[in-house]
């Protein structure tokens, strides 16, 4: 997987954004509404782990219902494709 923006990630009040900028310009073109959670999944695609290394380092971090950890973190790595913010 490859992030196709520099991500930035910022909490303002009580939510936490993504702001997707152009590699090249920096220039925002992007910004989404996420959770703590995913903000971590950013993080680790940004460290340049493949679908599989990501769910397992989250089920780590998140020990608990691994079942519905991976099942949101395989939901929200289809939305960043879906957005094309990743591939």
């Amino acid at each position: 997987m490859k992030l196709k923006y520099r991500i930035q990630v910022q909490k303002v009040v009580d939510n936490v954004i993504c702001v997707c900028k152009n590699f090249d310009t920096d220039i925002p073109e992007r910004v989404i509404r996420i959770n703590d959670t995913s903000a971590d999944i950013l993080h680790l695609i940004e460290g340049g782990l493949d679908e599989d290394a990501v769910v397992n380092k989250m089920k780590e971090m998140y020990q608990g219902n691994e079942e519905a950890i991976t099942i949101d973190t395989c939901d929200f790595i289809k939305q960043l494709k879906d957005l094309k913010i990743i591939d």
